[in-house]
């Protein structure tokens, strides 16, 4: 836009042309074009006025407040007048056609402007309203310059109070690279004890809980778990996606170690045979239906229909402190013993997964003979959960008597006998050491006897 603006004549003439009827096209084209002549109008009157009151100002110091005031009044916007008298409308400038010297601002640097602010998808309303403290351009935008930043907000001065950080926990460091699936060895040490101790909470967290939880409680007792280890080895180390899967997959892993070995624990209870005769065959088949008929796993003797004998021994099986001592009790390092927080006493959902993988071992027999089957929880999470709604509605009803928490209580004292030696035992072998002294003192003692006879007889006979 040129700096050197048309006449007020000629501006006169084009505004007040009626001599020539205009099309509603045409008038849309000019308007912008007014729009500018009056920008520019507008800015010629108070660069002259701003001059005006600077040469005002250096030819008396004395009446420097009068001055000043005289150019408040001046400097109050009125609208120019043409040459017949005629008060031009007074259009708002639009903030950035002006820069801080009164000088117009060149077109490219307003359609950048422009241009970053659709770039960036900033409205005037949203730019508007981000800060109280923001002064709008309508009634600063003659002593603004167009590059003049926005106000800093007191909350946005981080630099002069910075705000307290909460401590991060040390992230977990890995020694090697993952090949393949991740595993605890790709860590450090101490992260893989964590990760060690980690997995046996969890999988103490199924036992006790329940066996087939879903994703987000898997997830939640995976992040618990990592927390009891970072308290037990009293260091604080974070966790990531890996660790929680590794923890996490875990699930599987034990509902299948289960089935793996209450497999040949289960054909020597319950008596199955392999055999290719027909006759086993046929007899393997009617004991898995035995079993299943009714909860017949359950009990310790099935009872004999024909010969009107009731079965006997529900939850008594052999079943129960066998399978737990192979899978939570067969050393010192099982969940049984290092988290007897979960086993003491013994849980009842251990307890019902047991049974719900002997069923899947004894549904192998259906045929007659074995044939694997996976033991997937989309086929026995159905079968656990009616194991378990038994062993709780037992409990309900025996609760006066203690039945079943006498079968639990016992499954865990026998399970930990191997763990350490108890005080009635110790006790028990030194009354057995004292009596075998007092008889080695008497029979010490008859042998001196009949040593000192054979003498005296022998002397006699010579």
């Amino acid at each position: 836009m040129s700096s050197t603006g048309p006449s007020r004549q000629a501006l006169a003439r084009m505004i007040n042309n009626v001599d020539t009827a205009l099309s509603q096209c045409e008038q849309r084209e000019r308007r912008p074009l007014e729009k500018a002549l009056y920008q520019v109008e507008e800015a010629h009157d108070r660069q002259d006025c701003w001059q005006g009151n600077q040469v005002k100002g250096k030819q008396s110091r004395k009446s420097h407040a009068n001055m000043h005031d005289g150019t408040q009044a001046q400097t109050v916007h009125t609208a120019p007048m043409d040459d017949a008298g005629h008060p031009y409308e007074e259009i708002e400038q639009p903030y950035g056609l002006r820069d801080g010297d009164g000088h117009d601002t060149d077109v490219d640097d307003f359609d950048s402007g422009t241009a970053y602010m659709e770039d960036n998808h900033v409205s005037d309303n949203e730019d508007s309203h981000q800060d109280s403290g923001y002064v709008s351009s309508s009634s600063y935008e003659c002593d603004r310059p167009h590059s003049c930043k926005r106000k800093r907000n007191t909350n946005d001065l981080s630099g002069d109070s910075p705000s307290p950080q909460p401590h991060e926990p040390q992230r977990p460091c890995k020694v090697r690279k993952s090949k393949g699936r991740v595993a605890t060895r790709d860590y450090e040490v101490a992260v893989q004890q964590l990760i060690k101790f980690a997995i046996g909470d969890f999988r103490g967290r199924l036992a006790s809980q329940y066996a087939y939880p879903d994703r987000m409680t898997q997830v939640l007792w995976a992040k618990e778990a990592w927390k009891e280890a970072c308290v037990l080895h009293d260091i604080e180390i974070g966790f990531n996606g890996e660790i929680i899967q590794m923890i996490t997959c875990c699930t599987s892993h034990l509902t299948g170690e289960v089935k793996a070995k209450l497999r040949l624990l289960v054909e020597s209870i319950y008596g199955f045979d392999c055999s290719p005769r027909e006759s086993i065959k046929s007899k393997n088949c009617r004991l898995v239906w035995d079993l299943k008929d009714k909860f017949g796993l359950c009990y310790r003797e099935l009872g004999d229909k024909k010969s009107h004998i009731p079965r006997s021994g529900l939850f008594q099986m052999r079943l129960n402190q066998k399978g737990a001592n192979l899978i939570w009790y067969q050393n010192k390092r099982n969940e049984g013993i290092v988290f007897d927080k979960y086993f003491t006493p013994f849980p009842i959902p251990a307890l019902a997964l047991l049974y719900t993988a002997a069923e899947c071992c004894v549904d192998e027999w259906a045929d007659g003979e074995c044939i694997d089957i996976c033991f997937s929880s989309g086929e026995y999470k159905a079968v656990y959960d009616k194991h378990l709604a038994n062993l709780k509605k037992f409990q309900a009803q025996t609760k006066d008597h203690g039945i079943l928490d006498t079968i639990l209580k016992d499954i865990n004292n026998s399970g930990r006998r191997d763990d350490c030696l108890s005080d009635n035992e110790i006790k028990n072998t030194i009354q057995e050491h004292q009596q075998q002294g007092d008889n080695t003192g008497n029979e010490s003692d008859d042998a001196d006897e009949l040593d000192g006879g054979f003498e005296d007889n022998e002397s006699e006979h010579k």
